[in-house]
């Protein structure tokens, strides 16, 4: 498929250079800078019910900063709407929480149509709406289980192709960078591609208070190790115009050049 193409997604789950794992998507977030979006019509907008179709099931406003969050279900997930002066997020997370005691991770599902496709209609119906945008975002978190952390950075090597260190050199393993790359939807825009790569440990902190001492310890109960890709692809500042005609194609490459980074890795 060509950058920046129709398709969002593959049909299939991505599964990366080494081809037997699915990364599994933890959060998906789309952003809109509106530079004259003013406290007042940040707190007193109706986007959520334009954009959703029916009434939040919670709201809760800060009127002293001019901040209104909004949250509701979408397919069993928690949609989260937040305005505040000069910009807009659409957020998409998991309505529980993971489960330590069954080594399950908190997801929304796989890389793949069937898991984007509802969010990324919330975005379109949104950004047929929005107020001109002068920036662009698309985030997401993506996981992948693994054993142990030797394991994780195992896995996670082959998608750094300008790091090759031995795994058992490692302790500790935090890689970020950002490629930039031209538009193909409007030359002359910049995407930046920043990708943060990590393995962590999830599980819940039991607290143990000693009587006779006035030290406490804590000790990680339920434990497991993730492969984790934070995504962060935005526009570089945009003209009003040019983003308002084209904001959702923009937005999907974005999300291509998301899918592309969770795929081969980072590459320029």
């Amino acid at each position: 498929m060509a950058r920046g193409g129709s398709a969002l997604v593959d049909d299939q789950p991505i599964l990366g250079p080494n081809g037997e794992d699915q990364w599994v998507v933890g959060l998906l977030r789309a952003t809109t800078f509106i530079p004259d979006l003013s406290m007042d019509d940040a707190i007193e907008n109706t986007w959520w019910d334009e954009t959703v179709g029916s009434k939040p099931e919670v709201e809760q406003i800060n009127r002293q900063k001019g901040v209104k969050e909004q949250t509701g279900s979408l397919y069993d997930n928690r949609l989260i709407m937040a305005s505040q002066p000069g910009r807009v997020d659409w957020t998409l997370v998991a309505m529980g929480e993971g489960s330590p005691e069954t080594s399950k991770l908190s997801a929304l599902g796989p890389m793949s149509d069937d898991t984007f496709d509802p969010f990324v209609k919330i975005v379109k119906s949104w950004l047929d709406k929005s107020p001109p945008a002068n920036r662009l975002a698309f985030g997401a978190t993506l996981g992948k289980p693994t054993a142990d952390i030797q394991t994780g950075y195992k896995k996670i090597l082959p998608y750094l192709h300008a790091v090759q260190p031995n795994p058992q050199d490692i302790s500790h393993l935090l890689y970020q960078i950002n490629r930039p790359r031209e538009s193909t939807v409007r030359p002359g825009i910049m995407i930046n591609r920043l990708n943060t790569w990590t393995v962590e440990l999830l599980g819940t902190v039991g607290v143990v208070v000693e009587p006779t001492t006035p030290k406490a310890s804590a000790n990680i109960q339920g434990q497991q190790y993730i492969c984790k890709l934070d995504l962060d692809i935005n526009t570089s500042t945009l003209d009003d115009s040019v983003v308002k005609d084209d904001a959702y194609s923009i937005f999907q490459e974005l999300v291509y050049n998301g899918k592309e980074i969770a795929s081969k890795g980072d590459v320029a």
